[in-house]
């Protein structure tokens, strides 16, 4: 997440110190973005990592978001599948999937209009990644996913994009004509 960010900053420092016109496309999605206060929130597949373990979801969501009424966080937690005494457990005691789901659940708060997903079916169980494709199918904003879950990636997503050559672009056909490719 840190570094995402960071790398987002320094695009823009660089627009702004260097010539707006070296990186024009970056430049102007940096701005637009930048000038309308567009909210963005990223699931690291790491997302352990910037979770207090120590504290329960409540108290780590309380933390996060100081003011918010509590029932509002316990309600937003229970969307995601944290509810009653699961919301009170100590982190370090929750399944990797439930950790995620608390994860899930902070970087939505505050309604993002587009969410970053790096493996996000990463300690999932099927039930999770269900629940993660039918949330991304109502989710009104944009989505960039990386990851290697067919099965997420084929009832998600409407458009493929494939790294080749080091280069990035769409993908004209389905994630089942990618595998075929791959292996021919």
């Amino acid at each position: 997440i840190i570094l995402i960010s960071l790398l987002i900053v320094g695009l823009f420092v660089d627009c702004i110190m260097n010539s707006l016109f070296l990186h024009r496309p970056i430049c102007g999605l940096l701005i637009y973005l930048f000038l309308l206060q567009v909210r963005m929130a990223v699931f690291s597949q790491h997302h352990v990592d910037g979770l207090d373990l120590t504290v329960n979801p409540l108290l780590y969501m309380m933390r996060c978001f100081p003011g918010v009424p509590e029932q509002k966080l316990r309600s937003h937690l229970g969307s995601f599948g944290v509810t009653g005494n699961l919301a009170l457990q100590s982190m370090y005691t929750l399944s990797g999937g439930q950790k995620s789901r608390v994860a899930f659940a902070k970087i939505t708060f505050k309604k993002p209009h587009i969410i970053l997903l790096d493996e996000p079916s990463n300690h999932l169980d099927l039930d999770a990644v269900e629940a993660l494709i039918q949330g991304l199918l109502i989710f009104q904003g944009g989505v960039l996913m990386v990851s290697h879950d067919e099965h997420l990636i084929t009832g998600s997503v409407d458009e493929l994009w494939a790294v080749t050559d080091g280069k990035v672009a769409p993908f004209p056909g389905t994630f089942k004509e990618y595998k075929k490719m791959l292996t021919t």
